[in-house]
């Protein structure tokens, strides 16, 4: 290896410490520890919250979005709606599954009262 190829990887290893040194600092940072709980504590909000957006839902259900777009259709639980965003009410949710009536996909129209 000749002196000038030592050189340039001299300098890139040093490059790439002070890049990591960079990160480690940013890390250790009261604003990345802000942001951390921040994360958590809306997190935590929406887990134990009484409403759930179509994602939250899905997951809660551990289903699919469109299968809880199909049974909010079918009347299975009404959907509530924040700013054209649909939500559905958790307990309304989880009394459909307690009940053991959650009904399979071509069964929706049949099972499900219509939502008034």
């Amino acid at each position: 290896m000749s002196g000038a190829e030592r050189q340039e990887l001299t300098a890139r290893a040093q490059k790439a410490v002070a890049e990591l040194e960079g990160a480690a600092m940013m890390l250790r940072s009261t604003y990345f520890e802000a942001l951390i709980v921040k994360a958590v504590t809306g997190s935590l909000a929406a887990a134990q919250g009484d409403w759930l957006d179509r994602a939250t839902a899905a997951a809660h259900c551990r289903c699919s979005t469109s299968e809880i777009d199909r049974a909010a259709a079918a009347g299975c639980f009404k959907t509530y709606r924040r700013a054209g965003t649909p939500l559905f009410k958790r307990s309304e949710v989880n009394a459909l599954i307690e009940a053991g009536t959650w009904p399979k996909r071509g069964a929706m129209h049949n099972l499900c009262p219509a939502q008034t």
